[in-house]
């Protein structure tokens, strides 16, 4: 079987020029990635904040002084490009969620007139478990592990009360605490 010609080979823009350039390969992977970072933005709010938030603008940008950055006049949530090809994903969702963490403060909170890391933030953190300092790993907490598996397991309890909104607070603070410190349910006691 022979290869195909030049022409013929498909490109990445749905053509078949023959002119799949790095060019318009980096740009169809930026695309695939920025889309990528706004389903895991909808994850974050949906989960973290109940989709009270709106979809930011999502862009990539060159620094590597800042891994994220919450624009609040342009509402848009800027992710460092090298951070984010060279880091893993995982480090790339803290770095999101403390972003996410930066738009709630502002756009439900109100908080505008304080530093970035003012009291409201702090606050949205410690409430839904994510990291403050964004250092793209989770802060290694000084809760001991019993102590944290412990208190998940009294949190689940509590998830089988009558009371239907104790027992919906209950079970989502326990999933905030199990995602902040990495515990699966068949680590509970």
């Amino acid at each position: 079987m022979s290869e195909p010609t030049p022409s013929a080979r498909p490109s990445f823009d749905g053509s078949s020029t023959g002119e799949s350039s790095p060019e318009r390969l980096g740009a169809h992977l930026e695309a695939s990635l920025l889309r990528e970072l706004m389903r895991t933005w909808r994850d974050i709010a949906n989960t973290y904040f109940k989709g009270g938030l709106h979809p930011p603008v999502m862009r990539l940008v060159d620094g590597t002084t800042r891994l994220g950055a919450w624009d609040r006049r342009a509402r848009c949530i800027e992710l460092s490009r090298p951070f984010v090809m060279k880091q893993s994903w995982g480090s790339v969702v803290e770095v999101l969620k403390h972003e996410v963490a930066h738009q709630y403060a502002h756009e439900v909170l109100g908080a505008i007139d304080e530093t970035a890391h003012g009291p409201a933030f702090r606050k949205v953190c410690a409430l839904m478990g994510i990291d403050p300092a964004a250092s793209g790993t989770p802060e290694v907490s000084d809760e001991g592990d019993e102590r944290v598996l412990k208190k998940v397991a009294d949190l689940l309890a509590l998830a089988q009360s009558g009371n239907r909104h104790e027992a919906e607070n209950a079970a989502a603070l326990a999933q905030r605490l199990m995602l902040k410190h990495n515990v699966a349910l068949a680590d509970a006691p």
